[in-house]
């Protein structure tokens, strides 16, 4: 929903937009519908976030597509390592980390992504994306102004998070807060914390005044 509403904001009226996830969707267990599927074959390019969100439909979408282009909107975003966390799991070490979009200025160069490929397929509406993202990177510099403003209201040494999964990093490395653990150790809803993951989160938790 989220790549759909950039794609939205950038395209306007000249596209037609068909978002496959509705808003609390999981794009990590996300399995697409009949219908979803007949969209997907009928789609002239399909935008995906991209570094394994999608896990359960990248691997349909290429082939039901046939010849739409396949693009991830987080290309050209410098990829935050998912090691980088105090609490990698094993099986995401090195992996990159795919919520580009919890830092305004990756959702920028989502924008300018979006536009490009849309006015290189529809160039007789080259202006109107132009337009179109021009307007919205406005917004977007509005609100990082917002954000920073209210993260400088918060004392550094309260800026600290705990997650139901690790999520924030962007927003971590971008506003200067500190990623002190997470319920399910890895970057996936899928995967589950074990026993002695919980215990050592509760405990670092405690250590820090947090629960």
């Amino acid at each position: 929903s989220i790549v759909g509403d950039v794609v939205k904001q950038v395209g306007g009226d000249a596209i037609d937009l068909t978002t496959l996830m509705g808003p609390g969707q999981d794009p990590h267990s996300y399995e697409p519908s009949a219908n979803d599927l007949t969209g997907v074959a009928q789609a002239d390019v399909i935008f995906v976030n991209g570094w394994d969100l999608e896990e359960a439909l990248v691997r349909n979408l290429a082939a039901i597509g046939g010849q739409a282009l396949v693009t991830p909107v987080s290309a050209n975003i410098t990829p935050r390592a998912f090691n980088e966390a105090n609490h990698a799991d094993e099986h995401d070490h090195g992996a990159a980390d795919p919520h580009t979009w919890f830092a305004v200025p990756n959702v920028e160069q989502w924008t300018r992504n979006v536009e490009q490929l849309l006015s290189e397929l529809d160039p007789a509406h080259q202006e109107t994306y132009a337009a179109n993202a021009a307007a919205y990177l406005a917004q977007l510099a509005a609100l990082q102004t917002d954000i920073l403003a209210q993260v400088a209201t918060i004392p550094p040494e309260k800026r600290v998070l705990v997650t139901n999964h690790e999520s924030l990093g962007y927003f971590a490395d971008e506003y200067g807060f500190e990623l002190l653990g997470t319920v399910i150790p890895a970057m996936s809803t899928m995967a589950e914390p074990s026993a002695s993951d919980v215990s050592n989160l509760i405990a670092v938790m405690a250590e820090h005044s947090l629960c």
